[in-house]
């Protein structure tokens, strides 16, 4: 998994083991100053809130409740559409616990492979299975490509950042010296 700002919160949270975490401790163990800096930990927390991985015990106050992992939805949602052979993307929210972005975004990859067929009813759409991979939940290799191409692209820019922070440092040492 990778080592974001995001996901730096969520090890803090982890490694509470359900103990309240007031944003007090978590600035100081993420070391957050300043208040754009606690501005980024506020979003992070509501995406958080919203996809249920932590929860608000009081005011500045939260605690890790867990979730499931990306790859476990994505392999319930495998399942119920080998079981059901057609499902709605409210079928795959309520028996999966998928947020219906991820459900929509995983039925569009399987579209894309020819193993789901969208069905327009009058109703909403169906998406009936037309090809049946077995137990082995289809990948999408491609997103996975592009999130280590992103990483890695991310690595190299603060890698540089990190450079030219030093490079500033060092003049401003210099400049200091010569004063």
């Amino acid at each position: 998994m990778g080592w974001g700002f995001s996901e730096k919160v969520r090890n803090v949270y982890r490694n509470a083991n359900g103990a309240p975490v007031p944003n007090g401790d978590m600035a100081v163990a993420l070391d957050l100053f300043g208040s754009q800096r606690m501005g980024k930990l506020r979003a992070v927390q509501q995406e958080m809130l919203k996809r249920g991985e932590i929860e608000r015990s009081a005011p500045g106050v939260f605690r890790w409740a867990g979730r499931p992992e990306p790859t476990q939805i994505r392999e319930a949602m495998w399942r119920v559409i080998r079981a059901r052979r057609a499902v709605k993307v409210s079928d795959l929210m309520e028996l999966t616990g998928a947020s219906e972005d991820y459900a929509q975004e995983y039925l569009r990859m399987l579209i894309k492979r020819e193993v789901v067929k969208r069905v327009k009813q009058q109703d909403g759409e169906l998406y009936r299975l037309a090809a049946d991979s077995g137990i082995e939940a289809p990948r999408d290799e491609s997103k996975a490509d592009r999130l280590r191409r992103n990483r890695l692209a991310k690595k190299e820019a603060l890698a540089a950042l990190d450079d030219a922070f030093i490079a500033i440092n060092r003049a401003r040492m210099a400049i200091t010296a010569t004063d």
